[in-house]
């Protein structure tokens, strides 16, 4: 199950709850206040690393000058 963050509107705090498939229509509260009006949130830890890797520029002795990066040797 995923762990999502929402932000309450009443009161600005940020909470994470541990969401399931089936719990679409379920009802998220704020841990603080007990409001309902609550929006999820991107966290850090949720966003996808779009960085794209460098092209093979490998040297003609055959060692990548990226290796850490693209991972060949």
């Amino acid at each position: 199950m995923p762990i999502f963050e929402y932000e309450c509107k009443e009161c600005g705090n940020i909470s994470e709850y541990l969401v399931g498939v089936s719990s679409e229509n379920e009802k998220i509260e704020c841990k603080k206040c007990g409001s309902v009006d609550v929006e999820k949130i991107f966290s850090a830890h949720a966003r996808i690393n779009t960085e794209k890797k460098p092209a093979s520029t490998c040297a003609e002795a055959g060692v990548c000058p990226h290796a850490e990066m693209c991972g060949r040797s």
